[in-house]
């Protein structure tokens, strides 16, 4: 299967905001990633919060590139639409099915309702020998919340 490289374009003209990338940083493990059949440690899961326009997805994808080589599984990346005015925001089952399909599982139907809740994934982890600490290693390093 390859490995999905999802990242969208690095932001040109990127400047500051040396703080938050250093903040950004900070949150990666020491030690690196687990190696093939290795528990994954700890996940850190951060947020990037601040009103439209200030740059959050462009922290965040700035950062993402710079810490690819950290996540040598992958790196998927969904725009959930939180302040497009051109389109409803993204349902979170269907940000779950993207990342599910990036990852070489066939499109089905996950069973998740309007609020993500699903007792399938861990279903479809076994169903599909996915690693789930290696998918939550390689996914969101750049996420647009809303």
């Amino acid at each position: 299967m390859p490995v999905p490289r999802e990242l969208p374009a690095d932001v040109e003209g990127f400047t500051s905001r040396e703080a938050e990338l250093a903040e950004l940083d900070y949150l990666l493990p020491v030690t690196g990633p687990p190696g093939p059949g290795q528990p994954c440690g700890p996940v850190v899961i951060s947020a990037v919060a601040g009103t439209a326009g200030v740059g959050k997805t462009a922290l965040a994808v700035r950062w993402a590139h710079r810490v690819a080589d950290s996540f040598p599984d992958g790196q998927l990346y969904v725009n959930l639409r939180g302040f497009d005015p051109a389109s409803a925001p993204m349902l979170p089952g269907t940000a779950l099915q993207w990342f599910f399909e990036a990852l070489g599982v066939p499109a089905v139907s996950l069973g998740v309702d309007s609020f993500g809740q699903s007792g399938s994934v861990s279903d479809l982890y076994r169903a599909h020998d996915l690693d789930a600490g290696s998918i939550v290693n390689a996914a969101l390093a750049a996420l647009s919340l809303y």
